[in-house]
């Protein structure tokens, strides 16, 4: 619930000073809480919102990889198993791009992702990532 909480607060105040870089990166964040926490339909908003910014302007490798990463954690999150194998690859194509040397915080949450062909069919909406503490 701390980084749910943390999240909220980064994105609120980016909101305010009305930076974009900010506020997509702090979109970034909520979106993994949100997924983490299970709430499908705000981690696809801000994972949404995030994503656009990255694909607007010229953006990063990694930014976009992050971007796509977070979008398949809320497509997973979400029960949207096509959409979460569309951005798990979009991701993971970009994700093999970057260089050694750049760290991308996300990418280490998104490589704890399922593989999209390993999640059994019978599971409606499996967990995002598994809770490693309390003060996750």
């Amino acid at each position: 619930m701390r980084l749910a909480n943390l999240a909220a607060t980064a994105r609120f105040h980016w909101q305010a000073v009305g930076a974009p870089e900010g506020i997509a990166h702090a979109n970034l964040l909520f979106a993994w809480a949100m997924a983490k926490a299970g709430a499908g339909d705000a981690a696809l908003l801000a994972a949404s919102d995030a994503l656009a910014h990255f694909k607007d302007k010229p953006s990063e490798p990694s930014e976009l990889a992050a971007a796509q990463a977070a979008m398949a954690a809320a497509c997973l999150a979400a029960g949207l198993r096509d959409g979460y194998a569309r951005h798990h690859a979009q991701a993971s194509e970009l994700a093999a791009t970057i260089g050694a040397d750049t760290v991308v915080p996300s990418l280490a949450a998104f490589k704890a992702l399922p593989v999209p062909g390993a999640i059994p069919a019978s599971i409606a909406v499996p967990p995002v990532i598994t809770k490693q503490s309390d003060t996750d």
